[in-house]
């Protein structure tokens, strides 16, 4: 594995890391990503090396950056209770109500 495919590859499981996900048991166990995995790291294995050191190496860059993420959801979400107060909440309540009524009313007044 050169240096370069190496740097693509983090980059692109970087960018894959960032999609939010509820857990990534869910994500593994989907036939779904086991093709995408399929098809992402072939190409970024080395014609004559080790295939299995080099498929465990990036399977562990992925969960790396996956637990990483899924840390920083965590902290993001535990900050997030402790910042919502009832009075803050209530607010949020007022908003979306006002949105859904705006929408409904846009809508009325297209004729849809």
């Amino acid at each position: 594995m050169t240096t370069d495919s190496s740097l693509t590859f983090v980059l692109a499981a970087t960018a894959l890391a960032l999609v939010p996900g509820p857990t990534d048991t869910v994500i593994i166990s989907n036939p779904k990503m086991l093709m995408l995995f399929g098809a992402l790291i072939p190409p970024f294995i080395s014609q004559g090396g080790e295939v299995a050191r080099y498929t465990v190496m990036l399977g562990l860059i992925f969960a790396g950056i996956a637990v990483t993420r899924d840390t920083a959801y965590a902290l993001m979400a535990g900050q997030a209770g402790a910042w919502l107060s009832e009075k803050r909440i209530r607010g949020l309540e007022i908003t979306s109500g006002c949105c859904l009524v705006g929408g409904a009313a846009w809508m009325v007044l297209k004729g849809k």
